[in-house]
């Protein structure tokens, strides 16, 4: 149960920091990432993310994020369908190859979970390959997939 009332309205730099902190989360930050940017403990993230007006804010937020999906999926499509530039192409390929957890990255997507538990998205044998050569996310040391040399 979260606690009550972090939200202090008579603390201004307070609620301006954990209403960034709330936005920080919602755009997927880790606790780690979180205590280290605001120079506070985890622990302490965790107390103000567990608050009832925190975790509504990151629920209403989460939602807005995810209505926003098929928009962003016509976006990749259009860029990959329509741009003649091939590095645009490129890193929107990069995003989508990670995103789903193609590419190799230090953590399994929920997309690649779901795949292979037969949860939700059906895959092609190609991908179904792709995934399957893939090496554990514990073995995976780094990874750069700056194909095209400019550092992102």
């Amino acid at each position: 149960m979260g606690t009550e009332g972090a939200l202090i309205q008579d603390n201004p730099q307070r609620l301006k920091r954990d209403l960034s902190l709330a936005q920080d989360r919602i755009a997927g930050k880790t606790y780690k990432e979180l205590a280290q940017a605001y120079g506070i403990t985890e622990g302490r993230i965790s107390q103000i993310l567990n608050d009832d007006q925190i975790k509504g804010i990151i629920e209403e937020g989460s939602r807005q994020m995810v209505s926003l999906v098929p928009k962003a999926i016509d976006n990749y499509r259009d860029i990959l369908t329509n741009t003649k530039d091939d590095k645009v192409k490129l890193s929107a390929s990069k995003d989508i190859l990670q995103s789903t957890g193609i590419a190799a990255t230090h953590t399994t997507s929920v997309i690649i979970q779901n795949s292979f538990n037969r949860q939700s998205v059906e895959l092609t044998p190609e991908v179904l390959s792709l995934l399957q050569s893939r090496p554990p996310a514990r073995q995976i040391i780094d990874c750069n997939l700056d194909l095209d040399g400019d550092g992102d």
